[in-house]
């Protein structure tokens, strides 16, 4: 479950899964990989709307991205998430891996973020920074800190504000900053309401949050009949989702780098081979989303393990 979305728990999803197999049963897999999951929700219609995509496209004998009318398949830039407590070392190390965008999480004190900011751009002037407020600070923190930025020093703001602050996130724009749209993003109106308020130049796309792959692209549809840009990125997800939004990625094509490189931080993952995590990362071959449970999993809950044999 996103934690923007509230508490919601395992139960939820049973009861979910439960309900949605009951009315389903009988129907053709195309026809349930193309059906509306928007009464459902988001963390619940993702999980099951992918494993459908997965059957789906399986039974079409093609991968997921080919399913979804992909034109081609190659690499996708991804940017990485810079530790917190060492952010210029962790800037500097992954540069030399190959990573040329990062995100940076706001320190609790924005002359803090300011410093270590201004101290990355100084050291590494090729880096492209994003900045990832969460929603955390007031508007007047936003304006203020916008004013302490030199020029050039951020690719974007995400998320400078409370969600549903779009006069807000307009005023950090008006500033001479450019801000990436997150927690702010669930349906298709979020983005109509963002364009209509000028309150964002890039939304970012989260499986997870908006519902699924084809609540997904819905969303990505609607921000570029606006002009807006569309980042894709995961919710912290394991390879099953990662490779989902990897397919994703080769159908949308987006114009930056995306937020894929998150597996590191996970403990462990839920597949057989995991996917390789880097600046480029490939969509996964094969068939379906190109990923296969592992049953030996320890991260399995028992019944998940039990219902996957």
């Amino acid at each position: 479950p996103h934690p923007a979305l509230g508490r919601v728990g395992w139960e939820d999803f049973r009861r979910e899964a439960q309900s949605i197999a009951e009315r389903l049963c009988g129907s053709s897999l195309g026809s349930l990989a193309a059906a509306d999951w928007s009464g459902m929700e988001p963390g619940a219609a993702m999980g099951l709307e992918m494993a459908l995509y997965d059957a789906a496209a399986r039974d079409a004998g093609v991968s997921l991205a080919r399913f979804l009318g992909a034109r081609g398949s190659g690499p996708t830039a991804s940017s990485a998430l810079l530790r917190g407590d060492a952010p210029l070392a962790s800037a500097a190390e992954l540069f030399a891996m190959g990573y040329r965008t990062a995100k940076f999480k706001a320190h609790p004190d924005p002359q803090q973020t300011l410093s270590e900011i201004h101290a990355i751009r100084e050291a590494l002037p090729q880096l492209g920074l994003r900045l990832d407020v969460n929603g955390a600070w007031s508007r007047q923190t936003a304006v203020e800190f916008c004013g302490g930025l030199r020029q050039n020093s951020l690719e974007w703001i995400e998320q400078p504000v409370w969600r549903q602050d779009l006069v807000g996130m307009r005023a950090v724009r008006e500033n001479g900053v450019r801000v990436a749209a997150d927690e702010s993003v669930r349906t298709v109106e979020d983005v109509s309401r963002l364009a209509a308020e000028k309150s964002a130049d890039v939304i970012v796309i989260k499986l997870m949050q908006v519902g699924g792959i084809a609540a997904a692209m819905r969303v990505a549809a609607e921000a570029r009949r606006h002009g807006l840009q569309i980042c894709l990125t995961t919710g912290l997800d394991s390879s099953i989702a990662t490779s989902a939004v990897l397919h994703l990625s080769a159908v949308l094509e987006p114009e930056t780098a995306n937020g894929f490189s998150t597996l590191s931080l996970l403990e462990g993952d839920l597949v057989e081979q995991a996917l390789h995590e880097g600046p480029l990362m490939d969509v996964p071959a094969g068939l379906g989303l190109g990923v296969s449970l592992d049953a030996e999993s320890p991260f399995l809950l028992p019944d998940e393990i039990h219902q996957s044999g």
